[in-house]
């Protein structure tokens, strides 16, 4: 389990499925976890902790990490064709810009479930 440069600048390394402080696969910092992190360090709240996967947890944080991938399809998929229904009922450009936001929204709902990803495949692929 090689160090990231996040690690090493940064506090305790948390498991994100048993909240405990254990050493594990680094979790990866998108959009989401970025944006929590800048709202949190603005506000004062900021821990700094690097988040991780500890091998006790990683079955667990596969299976989570799936069911949000599913659930971002399947959201995207129904908002997809809501909005083509929309678009074909209204045939304008407002029904246009309304579709476009109707997918976004339904895809943004997906984020209710988020759950990010992390290192576990590529270290394994590397050992």
């Amino acid at each position: 389990m090689a160090k990231t440069k996040n690690q090493a600048k940064k506090g305790k390394s948390i498991c994100i499925i048993c909240q405990k402080e254990k050493k594990g696969y680094p979790v990866r910092d998108d959009l989401f976890i970025t944006t929590v992190r800048s709202l949190k360090q603005k506000l004062g709240i900021a821990t700094n902790n690097v988040l991780v996967v500890c091998n006790d947890c990683s079955t667990e944080h596969k299976k989570r990490r799936s069911a949000f991938e599913k659930k971002i399809l399947q959201y995207a998929a129904i908002g997809a064709v809501l909005g083509l229904i929309f678009l074909v009922i209204s045939r304008s450009l407002q029904g246009l810009v309304m579709a476009i936001l109707l997918v976004l929204f339904m895809a943004a709902l997906a984020l209710v479930q988020y759950h990010p990803a992390s290192e576990i495949k590529e270290e394994k692929k590397s050992e």
